[in-house]
């Protein structure tokens, strides 16, 4: 039996029926016969790779499917067939069958193929042999060619590049490249390979020359690729002839310049510069013929910079040359603009502000702020980076006349000029403060010692001393004093408030409290008058004054037999020594003597008789020293009139005495 090859795509394969009546479109059912083979064909020429068709017609075999066709398209006998099959065929009049070959030819083959077709139904198999025929070899062509370089210098080299295809698959190629440059061509085996790149090859003269590729397959069809290329004579490199850099100020304009020449006039150049702080200027593109070139740059600080020069001429490949030279812009000292004040106004110890801004053409500099205050202390000196703004902070220890300087030094020792402001630093008051005293109680005698602190050490402090019991004393102290000292005689034994308040001549104040307790000795009213004229002679006082005072208080001693009227009413003698001694004493002789003057109202019970206290003007500030110490009630001898009386004639004959000696005359 014959082996049958069926392949995966005879449905796509499977060959066109085409039945057409010659009579008209009505089917007639015929009776049952086999088919037969009519007539067989082949599409003609065939050719490698290229598709085949086999048509055939017959006629009979109604109603006997199904139906194949086995086709032994190599024709050698081997029993390999390509099957098509289909089911029924309407053969009312002569159909055609049209299949074709699964696979083209691989290659072109001279020997003939005889064809083998059978077409079966299930009664019958009928053969036909076709008429041998040869495959035929397809060209090859080419999808793309190229060279390396169309317009080289002489002794440049250039490869030529080609791809190709051909139908025939098992086909060998070779390749013919001409120059065109009268050398001889050169022939590479390129096997199976489809793709070629040649080696490289360098024209000795300048001309248009057309360089073609010949492929040709292993039957000899060929396919022919050219290009053409421009050959010139090689280019020179251009040469500088002069080149400088320019420097600048920081900030401002540094300048390059420089001339070359070509001798190729028809070339244009391209000039890039790395100016050497990072920026770069490859821009510049000069025509042909233009042969000098200049250009500004703007270096942000101080420094020593390589510029490099680079000049390119437009040749394939291009000739480049490049030159350097350094270059070290000028330092530029910052400028300082007006000084500001926050507050505009100060005064000693106050926190003041200055600000002010400045310029410098340096940007990436840093910089030193130094200020003089005016005030002889040390300058202040800031760091400030990059900024180029500043404030700083001071404070004077006293009031006076300053002028603020302000200098700015960059980081390359340039110096600002000065910027100065003048300012009047005005007196600053401030109040007293730890104010704290003691008060010393000896019987009726109160002495206090206080101390405070004024910070304002020019001021002339104030100090009022309250004791408690209506009357008070007042001190201005010197400036820079802080100590305090103040004695006060109570009438009546009691705890006072005593107050001390020290005010400074702005009105700052500040004040302390401390309570005291006294104790009066019990003691008569001829008693306290002794103890005023004691007082009286420690005055050393005029004689006349002084003698008239003493008698006035020995006239009350003895009126005291007679009741407390001259002690007590406001018409009686107290009254009368008190007025005198304002008018004649000094202040602090009065005040010291009329402190006396509730004692002895006190011990003759002016109080407990309805009198009134003598109407004696007070002072609104006086001085007091400390009263003298009271008679011991245990020796004294009140009682003893011819004593005390013989005591004060004695004591007072020897003060007149002295008094006569110093030249004084008793009247």
């Amino acid at each position: 039996m014959k082996a049958l090859l069926r392949p995966l795509f005879v449905g796509v394969l499977s060959m066109a029926i085409a039945a057409t009546s010659v009579v008209g479109s009505s089917s007639v059912a015929l009776a049952a016969t086999p088919p037969l083979v009519t007539t067989w064909w082949l599409d003609l020429p065939v050719y490698e790779g290229a598709s085949v068709f086999l048509n055939g017609t017959f006629t009979g075999g109604v109603g006997h499917g199904p139906y194949t066709v086995d086709v032994d398209w190599l024709g050698d006998g081997t029993g390999t067939f390509e099957t098509y099959s289909f089911e029924t065929l309407d053969l009312t009049a002569y159909p055609q069958i049209r299949v074709q070959k699964a696979q083209p030819y691989a290659n072109d083959q001279a020997a003939p193929i005889t064809v083998a077709a059978y077409l079966s139904d299930p009664l019958k198999t009928n053969r036909a042999n076709l008429p041998s025929f040869t495959i035929l070899n397809s060209a090859p062509s080419f999808e793309s060619f190229g060279l390396s370089a169309t317009n080289p210098e002489t002794g440049q080299a250039v490869t030529a590049t080609g791809v190709f295809k051909d139908a025939g698959s098992t086909d060998t190629h070779t390749v013919t490249l001409d120059w065109g440059d009268g050398t001889l061509p050169t022939v590479t085996s390129l096997g199976a390979a489809l793709s070629f790149t040649t080696d490289g090859h360098a024209y000795t003269t300048a001309d248009v020359f057309t360089v073609s590729a010949t492929i040709a397959d292993d039957a000899g069809a060929t396919a022919v690729a050219s290009s053409t290329v421009t050959v010139s004579a090689p280019n020179q490199a251009p040469t500088i002839e002069s080149f400088s850099v320019t420097a600048g100020p920081e900030g401002g304009s540094s300048t390059l310049s420089f001339t070359f020449a070509d001798a190729d006039a028809l070339d244009t150049h391209t000039v890039s510069v790395d100016w050497g702080d990072g920026e770069t200027t490859n821009s510049a593109v000069l025509a042909a013929g233009e042969t000098t070139f200049g250009a500004p740059h703007v270096y942000a600080d101080t420094g020593t910079y390589s510029v490099a020069l680079t000049l390119k001429d437009n040749a394939t490949p291009a000739h480049a040359v490049t030159m350097t030279k350094s270059v070290s812009p000028a330092n530029v000292g910052p400028v300082v603009g007006s000084l500001t004040l926050s507050p505009s106004s100060v005064v000693d110890h106050e926190l003041l502000t200055v600000s002010g801004t400045f310029t410098d053409p340096g940007t990436a500099d840093t910089f030193t702020l130094t200020v003089d205050w005016g005030d002889g202390t040390a300058p202040s000196e800031q760091s400030l980076g990059t900024a180029r703004s500043f404030s700083a902070p001071h404070s004077y220890d006293a009031a006076r006349s300053v002028t603020i300087t302000a200098t700015v030094k960059d980081r390359d020792g340039a110096t600002s000029d000065s910027s100065s402001v003048s300012l009047d630093v005005l007196s600053s008051n401030r109040a007293p403060a730890d104010l704290a005293f003691g008060a010393t109680v000896t019987g009726a005698s109160v002495v206090v010692n206080g101390t405070f602190n004024d910070a304002d050490a020019a001021d002339t402090d104030t100090v009022v001393v309250t004791w408690g019991d209506g009357a008070s004393e007042s001190q201005t102290l010197v400036a820079g004093a802080t100590t305090f000292t103040a004695s006060h005689v109570y009438a009546t034994s009691n705890t006072y408030t005593v107050t001390a308040t020290v005010t400074d001549p702005s009105g700052a104040s500040t004040s302390a409290t401390r309570p005291v307790v006294v104790t009066v000795p019990a003691t008569s009213a001829s008693d306290v008058l002794d103890e005023m004229s004691s007082l009286v002679w420690s005055f050393d006082l005029e004689w006349r004054t002084e003698r008239w005072l003493l008698k006035k208080l020995d006239d009350m001693q003895g009126s005291l037999a007679y009741g407390n009227s001259q002690i007590c009413s406001s018409t009686g003698s107290l009254n009368h020594v008190l007025s005198f001694a304002q008018r004649t004493l000094r202040y602090e002789q009065y005040a010291a003597l009329s402190a006396f003057a509730p004692q002895v109202q006190a011990a003759a019970g002016c109080a407990s008789n309805g009198s009134q206290l003598p109407k004696v003007l007070k002072a609104t500030a006086v001085t007091t020293t400390a009263a003298p110490a009271l008679k011991d009630p245990a020796t004294s001898q009140k009682n003893d009139t011819t004593t005390k009386v013989a005591t004060k004639d004695a004591a007072k004959a020897t003060k007149s005495d002295s008094k006569a000696t110093q030249g004084r005359s008793v009247h």
